[in-house]
């Protein structure tokens, strides 16, 4: 009687062995499902439309463009700056991603290890999340250096940098063509005809830059009807959350650019 009380309590610890096991391996399931899922939501590049990378060593700023569908990619250095800030504010052109280097952008000849050096946290820092960073990876094995087209800035003697026609259009961009009216809340004078050259360099149809005579603490991205692809990547780009409005007014967007967007405009 002993021997089979003690079988069956061994059958029974074997059951619940087994089960914790498997509620063990289901918590794992579950958990790297949900950790892939946030991952591919929180993704900023998308193979179908153009990204615009910016990598900083330093002072100095590199900005990559890679466009989709075979297009060449675009390269712009800014040399001789006296601070990151003073870099990007050099050029107008909004990044979707940044990704701080180790060492200077020509020293390694493959584009692709950087994003490796930032997967792996070896120097390199970045924004973009691990999903990313493959994808990114494996996208730019074969570009090096001498595969993409150049401009370079030198300041200070440089005071402005003629880019070629569509170096860093987003090519959706320009072919949904959404009117955009920008008005300055900010009472400093320029900063709303800055972003319209950000825009025009993305291929935005800016149709009017204005000030408004009351000062607007936040920052605001309206669009009339259905959310387009230009509503949501410009409100991804500058970090303004995007309203819908059934009202049909001059433009297709309006971009209100208020004192939180003071900071990221004078870069």
């Amino acid at each position: 009687m002993r021997v089979q009380h003690k079988s069956q309590e061994s059958k029974n610890s074997l059951k619940i062995l087994r089960l914790f096991c498997l509620l063990v391996v289901v918590a794992i399931v579950v958990s790297l499902t949900y950790r892939l899922i946030q991952l591919v939501r929180t993704s900023k590049y998308d193979p179908n439309h153009t990204i615009v990378i910016s990598f900083v060593y330093k002072n100095d700023l590199d900005l990559l463009a890679l466009h989709p569908n075979d297009t060449p990619p675009a390269h712009v250095s800014v040399r001789g700056a006296s601070s990151p800030d003073a870099a990007r504010g050099a050029v107008d052109i909004l990044t979707d991603v940044t990704v701080e280097l180790p060492q200077p952008f020509s020293q390694v000849s493959n584009v692709s290890q950087y994003f490796w050096q930032a997967f792996q946290h070896r120097g390199a820092k970045t924004n973009l999340n691990s999903y990313d960073l493959v994808r990114l990876a494996l996208a730019t094995r074969g570009l090096s250096n001498n595969t993409v087209e150049d401009a370079t800035l030198h300041l200070p003697h440089d005071q402005s940098l003629e880019l070629a026609q569509n170096f860093f259009s987003d090519k959706t961009i320009m072919q949904e063509n959404k009117t955009i009216a920008i008005v300055n809340g900010t009472q400093i004078n320029g900063l709303g005809t800055r972003l319209e050259s950000a825009l025009d360099a993305l291929g935005g149809n800016v149709i009017s830059v204005t000030n408004s005579s009351i000062p607007n603490k936040k920052s605001s991205l309206i669009y009339v009807g259905e959310k387009s692809y230009t509503s949501s990547h410009l409100s991804s780009l500058l970090h303004i959350p995007a309203q819908s409005t059934s009202h049909q007014g001059l433009s297709d967007i309006i971009i209100v650019v208020g004192q939180d967007q003071v900071k990221n405009l004078l870069k």
